[in-house]
C-alpha cells in the first residue's frame, strides 16, 4: 500500500496578523522549504458569514458568501488527503462548529493561542476540543492549563523578518525618535492597558523629551485613534508626534531610525503572559528598548538590555543606554538569531506529528 500524501489545511491565514505571521504560518514554510515527502499545506478561506448576513440580509453578496463558506467547508471535510487543520483563535461560532466537524471526520485539530481573553467563549471552547494547542509562552500555557488537562506545545514567536530594515539603510544622523508599535483594539486604551501606560509615561516625560528634541512615532492598524488618545493624555505640547498605519514597509522605515522603542506592558508586569516578539524586533533593529519592567517571557540573556522607566518616567538613564546599545547590538542579534533555530525545530516537530498520523 503506497503512502498517501497528507495535507495541512491552514484556515483563514492573515499575514497582517502577528499571531498568524509569526506563529502557525511557519508550518506552511516548513512544508515548502523542508520538502516533506508525504506532507503538503493548503490555505483555505472560510468567510465569517454570520456578521455579513446581518449587515447585508437578502443580498446577492451575502448569498455568495454563504455559498463560498459552505463550499470551502465541504472541500475541507470531504478531502481525505487533508488530515489536519490549523487555525488561530476562532472568531465566530461558524469556525468553532467547523472544528467540531473536523473532529467527526477524524482530522487532527491544531489551535494556536497567541494570547488569551477569558471573555472569548469561542477560543475557550476551541482549546478544549483541539488535539494540539500551541502557545508562545510558558506563562500563557499555565493559564490555559486551568481549562485544558492535555499537554500544550510552547513555541516562541519568531523574529518578524518582514519588518526588519536593511542594515545598510539604518540612519545615524537624524534626531532621536521614540517609537511605539502594536495593535490597538476598538475599545481603545481601556482594553489596551499597555498603551494607556505608554501615554502616561510620555505625559510624565514631556520636559525630558522636549529638552532632548525627541520625537514620537506610533505605528498601529488604528493609527489615528492611537494618536488622538496620546494627544488627549499629554495635552498641548511642542513634541512632534506622528502616527502611521501599520505595514511591513512602514515598520522597516521606522525601525531604520535611531532612538528608543517604548514598549510597556499590562501591570503588574510580573504576571503578564505576553510574548516578547515586539521587544526582540526592536532590539534586533538597533532600538534601545524602554519598558515599565521586565516581561517574564523575555529570555534571561536579553533582559539586561531593557531600560526600566522608574516611576513611569524617562530620564537620563535612557540616553546612557542609547549610547551603550551600539556596542551590544551584535550580541543581542546573535542571541535572537540562535533562538530562531529552536523555534523552527519545534514547529517541525509539530509537522512530524501530523505527518505520522493516518486518517481512518
Amino acid at each position: 500500500m503506497s503512502t498517501q500524501i497528507k495535507t495541512i489545511c491552514l484556515i483563514n491565514t492573515r499575514e497582517e496578523s502577528a499571531g498568524c505571521r509569526l506563529r502557525w504560518l511557519t508550518l506552511e514554510e516548513i512544508c515548502i522549504y523542508y520538502k516533506y515527502e508525504h506532507l503538503s499545506s493548503k490555505r483555505l478561506e472560510l468567510p465569517t458569514i454570520l456578521g455579513r448576513i446581518k449587515k447585508e440580509p437578502n443580498t446577492p453578496r451575502a448569498l455568495k458568501n454563504i455559498i463560498k463558506a459552505l463550499k470551502n467547508a465541504a472541500q475541507l471535510l470531504l478531502n481525505r488527503r487533508i488530515n489536519s487543520v490549523v487555525t488561530g483563535k476562532p472568531s465566530s461560532r461558524a469556525i468553532l462548529l467547523l472544528l467540531l466537524a473536523c473532529k467527526t471526520f477524524r482530522k487532527t485539530v491544531i489551535v494556536d493561542v497567541c494570547d488569551l481573553d477569558w471573555s472569548k467563549k469561542y477560543t475557550l471552547s476551541a482549546i478544549k476540543i483541539a488535539d494540539i494547542v500551541t502557545t508562545p509562552t510558558e506563562y500563557l500555557a499555565d493559564e490555559i492549563k486551568h481549562i485544558r488537562k492535555k499537554p500544550l506545545v510552547v513555541i516562541s514567536d519568531k523574529l518578524d523578518y518582514a519588518c526588519l530594515p536593511s542594515h545598510k539603510n539604518v540612519s545615524t544622523n537624524e534626531p532621536i525618535d521614540l517609537l511605539w508599535f502594536g495593535n490597538l483594539e476598538k475599545e481603545g486604551a481601556i482594553r489596551r492597558e499597555s498603551f494607556a501606560i505608554f501615554c502616561k509615561i510620555i505625559k510624565n516625560s514631556r520636559a525630558f523629551l522636549i529638552k532632548n528634541n525627541i520625537s514620537i512615532t506610533i505605528i498601529s492598524p488604528r493609527a489615528q485613534d492611537s494618536l488622538e488618545m496620546l494627544l488627549r493624555a499629554i495635552g498641548n505640547t511642542s513634541i512632534h508626534c506622528e502616527s502611521l498605519k501599520w505595514s511591513p514597509i512602514t515598520m522597516q522605515s521606522a525601525l531604520a531610525k535611531k532612538g528608543f522603542a517604548l514598549l510597556p506592558y499590562k501591570e503588574p508586569i510580573e504576571s503578564c503572559t505576553k510574548s516578547p516578539n515586539r521587544i526582540e524586533l526592536a532590539l534586533y533593529s538597533g532600538r534601545t528598548v524602554l519598558s515599565n519592567g521586565i516581561l517574564p517571557s523575555l529570555d534571561t540573556e536579553l533582559q539586561k538590555y531593557i531600560t526600566i522607566c522608574s516611576d513611569n518616567r524617562i530620564d537620563e538613564t535612557a540616553l546612557k543606554a542609547l549610547k551603550k546599545s551600539k556596542n551590544t547590538l551584535e550580541e543581542t542579534r546573535a542571541l535572537i538569531e540562535n533562538k530562531q533555530t529552536k523555534i523552527k525545530e519545534k514547529w517541525q516537530a509539530v509537522a512530524d506529528t501530523i505527518s505520522f498520523q493516518r486518517n481512518s
